[in-house]
């Protein structure tokens, strides 16, 4: 239930599906010497089997330090507080044993403090394909909480040089007229501007023109039927199975509604 039942699990499907970057999310029946505890969900950790899975070479996995973030929520300073809070890495004491995980690391925080600093663009930093295609996919669930700045979790690429974006905590599925979409009244930087308003980094995730192209072109294909009918149709065996095991604890739960929403959405 914490994650929304087939919500989350869908989310990360659908992130699988596009080559995205993701931490995978299944449902198990725990037993234990015999005793049925029920159906339980499991969820991939931060670290390098979730690379394997995903086709990535290992690379340090990191996150922004969230441990004021929360009393800054809900104030007018939150964007601020996204801008001048540090990079933690996960499975910090692997990542200090090993002078390569070390040195991209380091690399990786130093793009990323010139990033917030607007001293280099977005698309210099990012694959701004795969980041453009995960803000899409949370615009089709109409829900930002995965992509927010204080819970995204980010993975350096040690192939690429590039940072890319991990799936995670995208349970609730919304009618766009809630949130709307995160594309929406954005500041591209213009190439004669030094500086644009600096308040959010999502803000200055927009003002790159290439990633917002991007972006534009990853809604338009998130935005076709077929991209939805193709996605079901890829897991309508998995999800038979999924939902049997779900029914078993919470019979009356049905993904019809979160279906008509996406379907909606796409609209």
């Amino acid at each position: 239930r914490t994650r929304n039942y087939l919500n989350e699990w869908f989310y990360s499907r659908m992130l699988t599906n596009n080559g995205l970057l993701n931490s995978h999310y299944d449902f198990v029946k725990f037993e234990i010497n015999g005793e049925n505890f029920g159906v339980y969900a499991l969820e991939e950790a931060m670290e390098k089997d979730l690379l394997i899975r995903n086709g990535r070479k290992e690379g340090p996995i990191f996150t922004l330090d969230t441990d004021l973030v929360h009393l800054y929520y809900y104030s007018p300073i939150y964007g601020e507080y996204n801008l001048i809070a540090s990079f933690i890495p996960y499975q910090k004491s692997k990542l200090i044993e090993s002078d390569s995980l070390k040195r991209q690391f380091e690399y990786a925080t130093i793009l990323l403090e010139q990033f917030k600093n607007q001293e280099i663009s977005a698309s210099k930093i990012f694959n701004v394909d795969m980041y453009a295609m995960v803000l899409a996919i949370s615009d089709l669930f109409g829900h930002f909480h995965g992509v927010s700045w204080h819970n995204l979790k980010l993975y350096y690429n040690p192939e690429t040089d590039l940072i890319e974006p991990i799936g995670f905590d995208q349970s609730e599925i919304k009618d766009l007229s809630i949130d709307g979409i995160l594309g929406f009244e954005r500041k591209l930087k213009l190439k004669n501007e030094q500086i644009i308003e600096r308040n959010d980094i999502q803000h200055l995730l927009f003002s790159d023109t290439i990633l917002f192209k991007k972006y534009i072109e990853a809604l338009e294909i998130v935005s076709e039927k077929k991209f939805l009918d193709k996605m079901f149709e890829d897991v309508n065996d998995e999800m038979k199975q999924v939902l049997s095991y779900i029914h078993k604890d919470f019979p009356m739960y049905t993904f019809e509604n979160s279906k008509e929403i996406l379907y909606i959405i796409k609209k």
